[in-house]
């Protein structure tokens, strides 16, 4: 497996653990995890959507800890780029860049370097 295809599958771990953990401080009570069927699904027809890769809490631990050492403009670029995909539209990417402080022209140039640089920290 090449390092690029990697570090993508692991940095999906780290999100979807992030991710989930703060839906989960939200409440801890069991109705706050009710989730009501899906009527867009056909159960009989169709089968139930595929199941996500189970969570490594521990890679995702060590990978949020890589991430917060990184400087600010690399940091930001990663969080953005897999936390708030949104942030990366057209009407919201000029005001994303500003607040990373890279110009728009250089955002997946810094998103590549910062995957390096999270590379090297995980060695």
């Amino acid at each position: 497996m090449s390092d690029n295809s990697q570090i993508d599958e692991e940095l999906e771990n780290w999100k979807q653990y992030y991710r989930d953990t703060t839906k989960q401080r939200v409440t801890f009570s069991l109705e706050g995890r009710y989730r009501p069927e899906r009527n867009d699904i056909d159960y009989e027809e169709e089968a139930p959507p595929p199941a996500r890769k189970p969570i490594n809490v521990a890679l995702a631990v060590k990978y949020e800890k890589a991430i917060t050492q990184l400087p600010f403009t690399f940091e930001a670029c990663l969080v953005i780029d897999y936390m708030y995909k949104w942030a990366l539209s057209d009407k919201h990417f000029n005001k994303t860049c500003r607040i990373a402080k890279v110009s728009p022209r250089d955002w997946e140039y810094t998103v590549k370097r910062a995957k390096l640089m999270l590379i090297n920290r995980m060695r």
